[in-house]
């Protein structure tokens, strides 16, 4: 579905955070946004239950009625509503555009509802052919957010120098452009494990240089990008740690955290790499995982 921004219900608090969110990115975008409530129920007709009838009026009355909220709070927006059945990974990741964006709610680590659930989020994420974003429900700025008072914190993207991905710095800069944002590019990196057996001060002082490197490496990295967004800030770092612990770190403040995974299938099916695994599960805040070859 190109060019839509798809929000994901489920009646959760959590979907209709995501629904605002997504929201504002539509209008953002300039691009219509769908609701979509999808039930999980058996394809065979005999295998129908009752009160299956009154699911799906109940399905569309939320779907209708979030519409409705979103409507009046956001006068430029363009929306539709849809209820579908079938598996919810399936259905929610074949709406799913790489010029359009995936929108769900998030409970983060340990959820035992909505849609960041072992069975259906995550699964989500590693099928879907485009952006998908996930949403945490947090308390309500005051004033109420609108579409003309998008947020304006920072971008934060992670970067691999040894596989950059195009695809994810695209996405990064042109949300921090459209979001009048600056864009902070975090690249972590471990030492080698022969630092361990150097003398101190040596040791200090190579990772130091690596460390200096590995910054301009990046910075070199992005200016492409850079240049085609000459009104973003952009600040790059490379950092000694654990990948993860530190984009999580450097993203606890911004406005969105953006990583990529690859898209491709393992023997076991689609999958999630360890960082998008780790910043879906933990990151306070919305969370882009972007699809990369």
């Amino acid at each position: 579905m190109p060019q839509h921004v798809v929000v994901g219900l489920d009646g959760s608090l959590e979907s209709r955070f995501a629904a605002r969110w997504a929201a504002r990115e539509a209008v953002s975008r300039e691009a219509p946004l769908l609701l979509v409530q999808v039930q999980d129920v058996d394809p065979d007709p005999l295998a129908r239950v009752p009160g299956e009838t009154a699911a799906h009026e109940w399905a569309e009355h939320t779907a209708e009625d979030v519409q409705a909220e979103l409507h009046r709070t956001h006068a430029a927006l363009r929306s539709t509503t849809e209820v579908r059945e079938g598996p919810p990974p399936d259905v929610l990741a074949e709406l799913s555009s790489p010029s359009g964006l995936l929108v769900l709610g998030s409970r983060g680590l340990g959820a035992i509802r909505g849609f960041l659930v072992g069975s259906v989020a995550l699964p989500t994420v590693a099928r879907a052919h485009g952006p998908v974003v996930l949403v945490r429900a947090r308390p309500e700025p005051s004033p109420p957010e609108t579409a003309t008072t998008a947020p304006r914190a920072r971008v934060v993207v992670g970067v691999d120098l040894g596989a950059p991905a195009g695809e994810v710095l695209t996405f990064a800069f042109d949300t921090a452009a459209r979001w009048g944002a600056a864009l902070h590019a975090v690249y972590g990196w471990e030492p080698p494990p022969a630092f361990g057996v150097r003398p101190l001060v040596a040791a200090e002082d190579a990772r130091v240089r690596l460390n200096r490197e590995k910054e301009e490496a990046l910075a070199g990295l992005l200016r492409p990008w850079a240049e085609e967004h000459p009104g973003v800030p952009v600040e790059a770092r490379a950092v000694v740690g654990v990948p993860g612990r530190l984009l999580l770190d450097a993203a606890a403040d911004a406005g969105l955290l953006v990583v990529g995974r690859h898209a491709r299938h393992g023997r076991l099916g689609p999958h999630l790499g360890s960082l998008a695994h780790a910043a879906l599960h933990h990151a306070e805040i919305p969370v882009a995982v972007v699809p990369h070859p």
